[in-house]
C-alpha cells in the first residue's frame, strides 16, 4: 500500500529536574488555588456557566449548580512562572522552528530538518496550492515534495539559501519518554511553549474520525419522552409538560442559544416536539446559517430563545468532553506519541522534546480535550528518507 504521495500541488542540555518538580506539584493543583473565591462567597466556589448535567433551575437561587469559572492559575503549568522558567530551554529550539502560512491565511508550524531547505509540516493544516514559510524578516515560497497520508505529514522544500538562520533538528536515536514522563512542545519564537505528559506508549491511533449523527450537534440532550410537572399555584397547581433539558454542552448551539438544564422544551422552530427521537430527526435537517428559534418553560415562565447556527463542519462526539479548539484531522494516524499538552491548531508541525533537550517528534494534532498527538521522530526520518534518500539529517 502506498503510504505518501509525491508531487502534490499545493547540544546538549542541562536536565530540568527543578523545573520537572515545580510543574509536576502544579499537575496535583490544575484548578489553582480557589481561596480568594471562597473567602469572597462563604466558602463555596463562584460559578457562571448553567451546562452541569446535575442543575437544576428552580426558584430558590441556592439550587442553581453552575459550572466554576477559571481563577487565576497561579500554581498551573501554563502560569507566567512556569512559562518564564522554560522559555529559556526552549529558545534555542525557536530557530528550528518556523511560521507557514496558506495564501487563503492558514497558518501552522514547521519543522528545519536539513541545511538542504527540507521542512517537514502538518499537510492537512496547509491545503492549497501555495504557502510560504516565515524565515526571519522574509516570506520564502516553500514546494511541496510529497505527503504522508497516515502521518499526515508533508515534506516542503525551500531555497536552502533563503534558510538564514534556521537550524536543523537533531535526529539523533533517543529513548523515548515513558509514561508519567514530561514532555514540551515548541511554538515559534515569540509564543510560549506547552509542557504535559506522556499518556500511553507510542501506538497506533487508525480509528476513523468519528462524527454524528445530526451532522451539525446541537449539544443538547433531552428527555427521551414528554415529562409532566406540578407546580403549585394559588388556589391549585398548574400542570406543566415538555421535554426535559438534561445536558447542554459548552461551546454548543444549545450553549449560544440559552438553554438551561430544567427547561421545558416546548417547540422548535414553531414544531411541537414529543420525544427526542424527533429532535434528533430535527437536528438532522439543520444547514449552516439557519436560525433555531425554541419556546422552553422555566420556573413557571415561558421563554423565547433562538440563535444562529454558524459552524460549517460536522462536530465530533469526542467534542462534547469540552476542550479544544481541535484540529481538523485528528484521527487516523498510523502512529503517535499521546500527550496531553495544551497545544493549539495552528501549533502542529512543531518539534516536541523532552527535558533533556532531545527532539522526540513532531505534533501532528490537537486531538481531544487531554489528548495532543506527536509523530516519533523515527517515523518522521523514516518518511523523508523515503522521499529523498539522500536528504542530510543532523546526528549530534
Amino acid at each position: 500500500m502506498r503510504l505518501f504521495t509525491s508531487n502534490v500541488v499545493f547540544p546538549k542540555t542541562k536536565s530540568l529536574l527543578a523545573i520537572a518538580a515545580i510543574a509536576l506539584a502544579s499537575l496535583a493543583f490544575p484548578m489553582g488555588c480557589w481561596s480568594q473565591q471562597e473567602e469572597a462567597s462563604g466558602g463555596q466556589p463562584i460559578f457562571n456557566v448553567p451546562n452541569s448535567a446535575d442543575s437544576k433551575i428552580g426558584s430558590a437561587p441556592k439550587r442553581i449548580k453552575l459550572q466554576p469559572t477559571n481563577p487565576l492559575l497561579s500554581y498551573g503549568r501554563g502560569s507566567l512562572e512556569i512559562q518564564a522558567s522554560l522559555k529559556p530551554f526552549t529558545s534555542k529550539f525557536a530557530n528550528s522552528t518556523v511560521v507557514i502560512e496558506t495564501e487563503y491565511g492558514r497558518k501552522s508550524l514547521g519543522t528545519v530538518i536539513s541545511h538542504q531547505g527540507f521542512i517537514v509540516a502538518k499537510y492537512s493544516e496547509l491545503a492549497g496550492n501555495k504557502f510560504f514559510c516565515h524565515l526571519g524578516e522574509e516570506k520564502v515560497e516553500g514546494r511541496s515534495l510529497a505527503y504522508h497520508r497516515y502521518h499526515d505529514l508533508v515534506l516542503i522544500e525551500v531555497d536552502a539559501r533563503k534558510l538564514g538562520d534556521a537550524k536543523p533538528i537533531s535526529f539523533a536515536q533517543k529513548e523515548l519518554p515513558g509514561i508519567g514522563h514530561m514532555v514540551i512542545s515548541v511554538d515559534s519564537e515569540n509564543s510560549s511553549p506547552a509542557i504535559g505528559v506522556v499518556s500511553v506508549p507510542p501506538q497506533r491511533f487508525n480509528v476513523e474520525q468519528p462524527t454524528l449523527e445530526d451532522g451539525i450537534d446541537l449539544g443538547l440532550i433531552v428527555s427521551p419522552f414528554v415529562v409532566t410537572r406540578r407546580v403549585p399555584v394559588a388556589g391549585g397547581a398548574r400542570i406543566l409538560k415538555g421535554l426535559e433539558v438534561q445536558r447542554v454542552y459548552p461551546r454548543s448551539v444549545a450553549e449560544r442559544t440559552g438553554f438551561y438544564v430544567g427547561d421545558l422544551l416546548q417547540t422548535v422552530n414553531g414544531v411541537g416536539l414529543s420525544s427526542q427521537l424527533e429532535l434528533k430527526k430535527f437536528a438532522r435537517s439543520l444547514r449552516v446559517g439557519q436560525t433555531v428559534a425554541v419556546e422552553v418553560i422555566r420556573d413557571g415562565v415561558t421563554k423565547q430563545l433562538s440563535s444562529r447556527i454558524e459552524s460549517f463542519a460536522p462536530r465530533l462526539l469526542h467534542d462534547r468532553w469540552g476542550g479544544g479548539p481541535f484540529s481538523d484531522r485528528r484521527f487516523g494516524f498510523d502512529k503517535v506519541i499521546s500527550h496531553d499538552s495544551v497545544i493549539e491548531p495552528e501549533q502542529c508541525g512543531g518539534p516536541l522534546i523532552d527535558l533533556h533537550g532531545n527532539v522526540i517528534g513532531i505534533n501532528i494534532a490537537r486531538s481531544m480535550r487531554v489528548a495532543s498527538f506527536a509523530i516519533p521522530l523515527s517515523e518522521v526520518e523514516n518518511f523523508v528518507k523515503a522521499v529523498k534518500p539522500d536528504i542530510e539529517l543532523v546526528r549530534d
